[in-house]
């Protein structure tokens, strides 16, 4: 099910969706048949307008409703359909892994982000930003599975991209302290706090290794 991450990335995430968002169905399964850029185009609107709604409905109210479930797997079968259309744009790849993730499919959700990470693109700003919250995001969907090793590889490769952005490094820390690596989390912890102060998860593993050094 969805978590606090799921909260964290709404805002942060919203732009791959509105970036990578009439169609008919039919073809392989329920997914529509996108045939012109103009239907593209409707696809993408609506995706998008799915996705806010159940975004909003999740910062509410701290689940999602029913109705919000259903529009996420709406919105992903439409990012099914962009993707077949036009399968070369990391922000379509990305935007489904997003929305799997809010629906707790990690798995899922891994594999859509593996493609928007694997796809070739010239090394622009816009890509480094996408390809770096798609790692982030892997990280949070290998942490729910309990797959460590590769939320720490997957942080790490985020690093890489953004050196300084403390989501990133409060997601290495988790991975470390998982691991039981608690010198490596304390680092990370303070590396992300010195940038951001008031970052939630950098705070709240702070809480937990001063909780734990205490107990």
């Amino acid at each position: 099910m969805p978590t606090i991450f799921s909260r964290i990335w709404i805002g942060l995430l919203l732009p791959i969706l509105l970036a990578g968002c009439g169609s008919d169905t039919g073809g392989r399964g329920d997914i529509p048949i996108i045939r012109s850029p103009n239907e593209y185009n409707d696809a993408n609107a609506r995706s998008a307008e799915l996705w806010q709604g159940a975004a909003a409905d999740l910062q509410a109210n701290g689940e999602l409703s029913e109705q919000s479930v259903k529009d996420l797997r709406e919105a992903a079968r439409l990012f099914e359909g962009m993707i077949a259309y036009e399968p070369t744009l990391i922000s379509s790849h990305s935007g489904l892994g997003q929305i799997y993730h809010m629906l707790g499919e990690y798995e899922k959700a891994i594999a859509s982000l593996k493609q928007a990470v694997a796809l070739p693109a010239r090394e622009t700003p816009e890509r480094v930003a996408l390809v770096s919250q798609s790692l982030h995001l892997m990280s949070l969907c290998h942490m729910q599975l309990r797959q460590y090793d590769e939320a720490l590889k997957a942080a790490e490769q985020a690093m890489i991209l953004v050196p300084d952005h403390p989501d990133y490094m409060a997601a290495a820390a988790s991975a470390h302290l998982q691991l039981g690596n608690v010198g490596q989390a304390r680092k990370f912890v303070d590396a992300a706090l010195k940038v951001d102060p008031a970052n939630s998860a950098a705070r709240g593993l702070d809480k937990l290794l001063k909780a734990s050094a205490e107990g």
